[in-house]
């Protein structure tokens, strides 16, 4: 990945990233709120058919141009994500980069950070490689935790519907248990006002 520094003072625009970062900066930067929120401001009405990797596609291709979806993008990474930009733009050397880069993975600031990192003017590469990477390896470990819900989620809907099955059965058993108790009783009643009505047996 070339270095391209720009100065301590500068930020890089969203299309002047390399556009290896794209794909991964789009990805992790962008929720599905901001991306509902740039269909909307840019007037796109995806297809019937577009799947969520069809819209990630064309914003990632669009980042690399120096058009309206690239600058709406880079205004909301940059409304959004101020205070890490902020943050980042107070550092002076590498080992403080690092340090606030380390901090944000392991707070889970991770969007923020990436953003704050890839923007910056005069970041290092080894900085930028370092978060490319954590991010390249976040992705995998979350998408191994979701499949990993998905089979939980599974388990617990089957779990449930077991539960849902056996207390329907115990509620049916317990109907027929009363129903035979209101029965029984019905009949006892019965046989005891036939025996009132009944008349007495001479002595």
């Amino acid at each position: 990945m070339p270095s391209c520094v720009l100065g301590q003072g500068k930020r890089r625009k969203l299309w002047t990233i390399p556009t290896e970062y794209h794909c991964s900066l789009v990805g992790t930067c962008l929720s599905s709120e901001d991306v509902a929120w740039l269909c909307r401001r840019l007037k796109l009405v995806p297809t019937a058919d577009a799947r969520p990797y069809d819209i990630h596609r064309y914003f990632v291709e669009k980042a690399a141009e120096d058009g309206p979806e690239a600058r709406l993008m880079h205004k909301r990474l940059d409304e959004t994500f101020a205070a890490a930009v902020k943050r980042f733009a107070r550092e002076t050397t590498e080992e403080g980069w690092m340090a606030l880069w380390t901090a944000a993975v392991a707070s889970g600031d991770v969007a923020a950070a990436y953003w704050g990192v890839l923007s910056h003017g005069a970041m290092p590469d080894a900085v930028r490689v370092r978060a490319f990477a954590d991010v390249h390896m976040l992705s995998h470990l979350m998408g191994g935790e979701n499949r990993r819900q998905l089979r939980e989620n599974r388990d617990l809907v089957r779990r449930c519907d077991e539960l849902t099955a056996r207390l329907a059965k115990q509620e049916r058993a317990a109907a027929e248990r009363i129903a035979e108790k209101d029965a029984r009783i019905r009949e006892l009643e019965a046989q005891l006002a036939a025996q009132r009505a009944a008349p007495p047996v001479p002595d």
